[in-house]
């Protein structure tokens, strides 16, 4: 059996374990042990030889069928592999056996939401964060996950209030106010996205590269209704140049052309946002836009 490039240490570990195994073949904490050490190879390693680590848990789980962890560590090994049918039956498995030995463990019903949302079935996904969280409660990771599931099924309220309590488990996490910020931001609460936005990037300012447009188009549309149009077009000047495919960047900047009254500029910028739309199959976004172009073109 090969061994992906683990560091030095983590070989030692794991060449001892296989000793161990070698010596004794009915060692299933070891081979358990050695799946364990292989999910942490990264993607590509796991990718180019995914049979080692299903050798050594399906081994660990023939030696000892009712550990409900092993059935957790392959669940984890498909769903890296994107095998997600496979990685939903090995994680009920793992439920199952946890049931059976009285084990209440929050984190396996969050894989299985994982597995969920990535199936996008996120009704399946939002009630096994839910269940996550009433075993435990102080799973900031949970809320967030279960916050940005909401998001996506559009319920945007939920999904803010989750973020809320992520904040309020781990205030320090920038990704729990970067979700916010969205929240907010499909909300329409301009004044909140700038001030998620800025603490996310104040905290990790890695994030000004996923942030950026966001918040230079909230500050658009802030600048825009306080009626400073030149300082909005800058905004959406900006959110342009890091994303030229952002249809809202195109139409807001048009409206706000309108309203300084260089209508060609306007109509040039519309009629981008609305290519961009139809493009991107936003049909009602499309139709705005278009309903917009007609109002202005008929004035």
């Amino acid at each position: 059996m090969k061994l992906y490039k683990l560091s030095h240490l983590l070989f030692f570990i794991a060449n001892s374990m296989i000793q161990a195994i070698n010596k004794n073949p009915n060692l299933w904490q070891a081979l358990y042990n050695l799946a364990v050490l292989g999910l942490s190879a990264t993607t590509e390693q796991i990718n180019r030889n995914p049979d080692d680590i299903l050798v050594y848990i399906n081994l660990a789980i023939e030696k000892n069928p009712t550990f409900y962890r092993s059935y957790l560590i392959k669940s984890l090994f498909l769903y890296q592999l994107k095998q997600y049918t496979n990685a939903l039956d090995s994680v009920n498995k793992s439920i199952d056996e946890a049931k059976k030995d009285k084990k209440e463990d929050f984190f396996l019903y969050y894989v299985r939401g994982e597995i969920f949302t990535d199936l996008q079935q996120y009704d399946k996904a939002i009630a096994d964060y839910t269940q996550s969280i009433t075993i435990n409660p102080n799973s900031a990771i949970a809320y967030g996950r279960r916050g940005l599931a909401y998001l996506t099924h559009r319920k945007i309220e939920q999904g803010i209030q989750d973020f809320n309590q992520a904040i309020a488990i781990e205030p320090q996490d920038a990704q729990h106010y970067l979700g916010r910020c969205a929240g907010h931001y499909e909300a329409g609460n301009v004044e909140q996205v700038i001030k998620d936005c800025t603490q996310a990037i104040t905290i990790n300012p890695q994030y000004v590269h996923f942030t950026g447009s966001l918040l230079a188009l909230a500050r658009g549309v802030a600048s825009a209704k306080k009626g400073n149009m030149d300082l909005a077009i800058a905004n959406f000047n900006q959110v342009i140049t890091i994303d030229p495919k952002n249809a809202s960047a195109y139409y807001m900047r048009g409206v706000a052309y309108f309203s300084k009254r260089n209508k060609e500029q306007g109509i040039k910028d519309l009629e981008t946002a609305k290519q961009l739309f139809q493009q991107q199959g936003n049909i009602k976004e499309y139709q705005k836009v278009q309903e917009f172009l007609n109002k202005y073109r008929n004035s």
